[in-house]
């Protein structure tokens, strides 16, 4: 089986792309919460300059990812106008130039069931596919995925302990990428671990990289530093969020609540510290197929305190 011994592999892709008249399509699959949001806003940007770089408006929704060309399998009414997307999508990539690299960017992409991967290699069949997908420690992963669905849905799960055990599976970077490797070879695969100490602090450049694009100027935009929302106070979010719709002042009442949370010690829950026992072997196994031994000595650590990456969830 393949190992990756370098933080970001040197495939060569352009070299590859000379010999073959295969169009060059990366699939950014997630996961969420590993710098998705900058990354998508970042291909809007380029593609608006880079005449090299595709990155389709078709299927493409507000926040910049194309989740309207990858719908969750619960999506009844985007699962029926996909199949119709995907079909443009693919001629549109085709009438692309041979040296244009196209991505396609969503974080639906890690949880699609194995006959969507199936489907969607038969729509990008003929074409040289790569798939990117960023792991972030399951600590950060299951707490921030908890409270979005808080928010969300908050009756779905009155425990965290309920979350946990409902969800476990979701957090397991090789049942992830399970369908992904039965579709395309191990090679095809870029995977990475988003940490401070790896990728996080300028996910873009670790990106290009990975791509081999070099970078263009592009304004950039002002990032804003957010004081994340502890569980509880999300669960107040999510009462008031029952209660009233202005926008204005649900953006005062949030702001309120930061300022509540930037003064508390920010401490994570008990089931939030030690998740990655639980995925010891699978994440052992991720680390030798798929990332450097830093990456995977990073994401090996048994203990997780409140953001082991030095970000805020």
């Amino acid at each position: 089986m393949l190992r990756v011994g370098n933080l970001f592999r040197k495939i060569s892709l352009r070299t590859k792309t000379e010999k073959s008249s295969k169009p060059l399509v990366w699939l950014h699959i997630g996961f969420g919460k590993t710098g998705t949001t900058a990354l998508q806003k970042y291909f809007v940007a380029r593609s608006k300059v880079d005449p090299h770089f595709f990155y389709p408006g078709l299927g493409r929704v507000e926040s910049g990812a194309h989740h309207a060309a990858f719908p969750l399998f619960m999506q009844k009414k985007a699962m029926e106008a996909a199949p119709q997307i995907l079909k443009q999508l693919r001629t549109r990539i085709f009438e692309q130039a041979p040296s244009t690299v196209t991505v396609l960017s969503s974080e639906h992409l890690c949880f699609f069931r194995p006959e969507q991967v199936a489907a969607l290699a038969k729509v990008l069949e003929g074409c040289n596919v790569r798939i990117l997908f960023f792991a972030r420690p399951q600590c950060d992963l299951i707490e921030s995925t908890f409270k979005w669905n808080i928010v969300e849905n908050s009756n779905r799960h009155k425990t965290i302990a309920a979350f946990v055990e409902n969800e476990v599976r979701a957090f397991d970077f090789m049942l992830r990428l399970k369908s992904w490797r039965e579709h395309f070879d191990d090679s095809a695969i870029s995977a990475h671990l988003y940490h401070r100490e790896t990728c996080a602090t300028d996910i873009v450049a670790a990106t290009l990289k990975v791509l081999e694009l070099e970078p263009v100027q592009i304004p950039k935009s002002r990032r804003v530093h957010r004081v994340s929302l502890g569980v509880q106070l999300t669960r107040v979010l999510a009462e008031y969020n029952e209660l009233h719709s202005g926008p204005g002042k649900r953006k005062l009442f949030i702001d309120g609540l930061r300022e509540i949370e930037s003064l508390s010690d920010g401490e994570t829950e008990a089931l939030f510290v030690t998740p990655e026992l639980r995925y010891a072997a699978s994440n052992a196994e991720f680390g030798r197929l798929f990332l450097s031994r830093l990456e995977s000595d990073l994401l090996s650590r048994k203990t997780c305190p409140a953001s082991p990456s030095g970000l805020p969830i």
